[in-house]
């Protein structure tokens, strides 16, 4: 296995689409056969794959390398997993299953306190692997307060976070750990999860997580381009807007993302179509829909999604009688070709060059969804700078706009539902 950034590897399966990574992690271990360092971090990743996290640490090997779950324990981390390459001598393996070890680790801190569901219901294993992927104490979460701010009193599974932190050290402070962008990548999500449990942000945190991402990013630029490549540079790129996002710098914010827009070919656009939305209409009325188009100018073509299901579609199939909102397939579909116009109207980018196509909700992959989002966090944060603040985005208009970037005049996205945007 080749550290590298194509993003057809097994690597980049891992770090993007696991649920396309299950058949080559069992084909390698087919076709490695018998036991060793290569077949240890197989099966953890396998495992992490399905969702196993503490059957992950239960594995002999990993249980060895954790020891018990303690102050003094997190801090050898590193010096345990030296020993266990010069045991393996050197082999990148090794590093592999340390880097697996503290990805496990870190699904089991967002699993306890985002995702769910609690331990009770998920649990694989008892002893000590329970004891790292659910315990928390005053001491776990005294390893883990950084500049002056504490972790939330109620996090769970601190000591999973803690060797995660551990596994997972900063990009430029890896050592003899694993050297790759990957890890480095991982590197980064830790940083952001172990930021989001803290009463306050921390810019220490801020700049490993962004460190993180530049080395991938600058991994990533070294590759031959490929639609793949497109890809993961949109994924580093969104992940990348989420820590901006998270420290609330607008200006840093929008310059990502024009990027991972640039690399989606992608655009968003607010237009006001004429519609029924409630059951209580009995004329149709003007309503706000937000537009999302894709550009076609002859470059590398969209990595496409193999043999899985197209993404669900954001709108239910059909409406409820005692639903409010009659918001329907078929009323989706007349709403985008009622969106296409002529001669630069609502439904053409005229400032792209080549097809542009408006995209129905089910034509939008996870990662179009998701950039979306970001859209509405950014409109939310620019009306927080106001158009005079450092944040505000006439900054930006001193760097120039990416090749598909929409005109300097077009709405921002925001979502017509009552929520706030997301945090």
């Amino acid at each position: 296995f080749v550290f590298t950034m194509d993003g057809n590897s097994l690597d980049a399966l891992l770090a993007t689409r696991p649920h396309e990574a299950r058949a080559r992690i069992e084909a390698a271990l087919e076709a490695s056969g018998g036991d060793g360092i290569e077949i240890e971090w197989l099966c953890v990743s396998l495992l992490v794959v399905d969702g196993r996290y503490a059957s992950a640490l239960a594995r002999p090997m990993v249980a060895e390398l954790l020891a018990e779950p303690s102050r003094t324990s997190v801090d050898a981390l590193a010096a345990r997993v030296l020993k266990l390459i010069e045991d393996h001598a050197g082999s990148p393996h090794a590093a592999k299953l340390a880097t697996w070890v503290g990805i496990a680790c870190l699904h089991c801190v967002v699993r306890a306190n985002f995702t769910g569901p609690g331990w009770d219901e998920w649990a694989g294993s008892e002893g000590r692997a329970g004891e790292w992927a659910q315990a928390t104490d005053n001491d776990a979460r005294a390893a883990l307060a950084l500049d002056g701010e504490e972790v939330h009193r109620k996090v769970g599974a601190a000591w999973a976070l803690a060797a995660a932190r551990a596994l997972l050290p900063p990009a430029d402070g890896l050592g003899a750990l694993d050297t790759s962008p990957w890890a480095a990548w991982w590197s980064a999500r830790a940083a952001i999860v172990h930021s989001r449990l803290l009463s306050a942000q921390s810019p220490t945190l801020r700049a490993v997580a962004l460190a993180g991402l530049g080395k991938a990013l600058g991994a990533l630029e070294a590759e031959p381009p490929s639609s793949a490549g497109d890809e993961l540079r949109a994924t580093l790129l969104l992940e990348e807007c989420a820590t901006h996002a998270l420290s609330q710098s607008p200006l840093e914010l929008e310059r990502t993302y024009a990027a991972a827009l640039e690399a989606r070919s992608l655009s968003f656009k607010l237009s006001g179509q004429m519609g029924m939305r409630t059951k209580f209409q009995s004329q149709a009325f003007a309503q706000l829909c937000l537009l999302a188009r894709r550009s076609h100018d002859g470059g590398r073509p969209l990595l496409v999604w193999g043999a899985l299901p197209a993404p669900p579609s954001l709108l239910p199939q059909q409406a409820d009688a005692e639903d409010e909102i009659l918001l329907t397939e078929k009323a989706s579909a007349q709403s985008i070709m009622e969106g296409e116009g002529e001669d630069g109207e609502e439904g053409v980018d005229s400032g792209h060059s080549g097809k542009v196509q408006v995209l129905s909700p089910d034509e939008l992959t996870p990662l179009d969804q998701a950039l979306a989002l970001v859209g509405a966090e950014l409109a939310w944060l620019r009306t927080r700078s106001g158009p005079e603040g450092e944040g505000s985005s006439a900054a930006a208009t001193q760097v120039p706009p990416p090749s598909n970037a929409p005109p300097p005049n077009t709405p921002i996205p925001v979502f017509t539902n009552r929520s706030p945007p997301p945090q």
